[in-house]
């Protein structure tokens, strides 16, 4: 019978799960702070000794690509082990907006693992702080054409590309602009289009519903009434719950929160409002919520308003809060008015042939099962196959590799499936049938 993640993996995946969410915060008088002092790429590289046993690669690339002869910034890539040019490479692209992979685990034998900073974050910061904060820096196409810098610095001809969660978005466009020089593409946590089914999806609501009307009556009445305290967020359930829905197996984990946490006041309300961050302090290594801003405010619809990841108790049916909390913390304190045009990100608008495969959770309450599938079906021309893990959260996949907890056998197991992804091949799901609960399509060329 198919079990849930390993405990230890589980307590990795909730802490970033819950970064996650005081990064997101539930609404109020929020705010994001800038460092008073503005610190570039390659400086930030020196002062944090964190990445040490990383063999850097260090990449010009141009600040406009509409005038590639131009002028240049800082693009900070590495490996985990000596780059090998008799082995196929792949470019890992991370999530957020804004997320980095310093702290990752995860391995490929075989394969050149390339991870970057992408353009305004950590050691990949413009060399002015007027750059940083120039919205024009930063789109997701540019990332796309920034990986493609770094596969011709690397002096291949073609790579893979390995995106998760936002990383899909740049991935994906990559297998579209790049088509020969893109072996595969595999996204994990897939977004199709940023606009409001992206923030408010139907599929997330619907599982945070059915799971709160499973619950025992007392358990519904002691949510709702710490949903009416003065001390703690009207939102706070669905605030929590959207972090357990990262995991696999989120009832496991909402459930041993509910048991141990909601019944007494003072632990109750200490404990939720872990999940709330109500100020945000701009971070020179790691995480960037400059970056996260940027490419949201104009590309993820966090600048829409109205919309919201956010709900709120109406009797015992959850409705929208209908505040966005990114339009609040990140938007208007980088320079954006409020519902400013954006350029929404569709798929749909960048078509690819490229071998493409999707790993995807059922219960992803971030990126949902049904925007995957019309990515699968509609955003993609070549080969495709969909790989649906039926208990799964956000990243059921990168998380055991990433995470360092997984057991040796269980780390095997995902690097040979991710093996094949990325080289473009069918997947042989044999061996995971006996440890996960699985749906595999695949559809050839149309």
């Amino acid at each position: 019978m198919p079990s849930a993640a390993p405990a230890p993996l589980r307590i990795r995946i909730l802490a970033s799960a819950l970064l996650l969410s005081a990064l997101l915060g539930a609404h109020g008088a929020m705010a994001l702070t800038m460092a008073p002092e503005y610190i570039d790429g390659p400086e930030t590289c020196r002062r944090y000794n964190t990445h040490a046993d990383e063999h850097p690669i260090h990449v010009q690339v141009p600040i406009d690509y509409l005038a590639p002869a131009g002028p240049t910034t800082p693009l900070y890539a590495w490996t985990r082990a000596p780059f090998d040019p008799s082995k196929p490479t792949a470019v890992f692209v991370n999530g957020g907006p804004g997320d980095t992979a310093h702290g990752t685990y995860m391995r490929m034998p075989g394969w050149n693992l390339v991870f970057f900073d992408q353009r305004g974050n950590s050691c990949s910061k413009p060399m002015t702080a007027e750059l940083y904060r120039s919205r024009s820096f930063y789109s997701s196409e540019n990332t796309a054409r920034d990986i493609d810098e770094i596969r011709e610095h690397l002096g291949v001809d073609t790579i893979s590309v390995y995106g998760v969660s936002y990383g899909t978005v740049p991935a994906h466009i990559y297998g579209h602009l790049f088509p020969s020089h893109a072996r595969a593409v595999v996204l994990e946590g897939v977004i199709h289009r940023s606009d409001e089914s992206f923030f408010e999806p139907k599929h997330r609501h619907r599982l945070l519903q059915e799971y709160f009307l499973a619950q025992p009556r007392a358990v519904q009445a002691r949510i709702l009434e710490l949903s009416k305290r003065d001390d703690l967020p009207e939102n706070w359930f669905s605030v929590v719950a959207l972090t357990m829905l990262y995991m696999d197996d989120f009832e496991v984990s909402l459930n041993r929160f509910l048991k141990n946490v909601i019944w007494d006041d003072a632990a109750a309300v200490a404990t939720i409002r872990l999940f709330i961050r109500e100020q945000l302090e701009e971070t020179e290594f790691g995480f960037n919520e400059v970056m996260m801003g940027m490419i949201g405010c104009q590309e993820m619809s966090m600048n829409t308003t109205g919309v919201s990841l956010y709900s709120v108790f109406k009797g015992r049916r959850l409705v929208s809060d209908r505040v966005n909390s990114y339009q609040n913390l990140l938007c208007r304190d980088l320079g954006f008015r409020p519902g400013e045009a954006n350029r929404t990100y569709d798929a749909g608008r960048f078509p690819t042939h490229v071998p493409t495969t999707y790993l995807q959770g059922a219960r992803d309450g971030a990126t949902v099962l049904p925007n995957a599938i019309e990515h699968y079906e509609r955003a993609r021309a070549g080969f495709g196959q969909i790989l649906i893990f039926k208990t799964g959260g956000h990243i059921p996949v990168q998380g055991p590799l990433a995470s360092g907890y997984g057991s040796a056998e269980e780390v095997a197991l995902y690097q040979r499936l991710l093996g094949q992804a990325l080289s473009g091949q069918p997947l042989d799901v044999s061996d995971l049938r006996a440890v996960r609960e699985i749906e595999l399509k695949q559809t050839k060329r149309r």
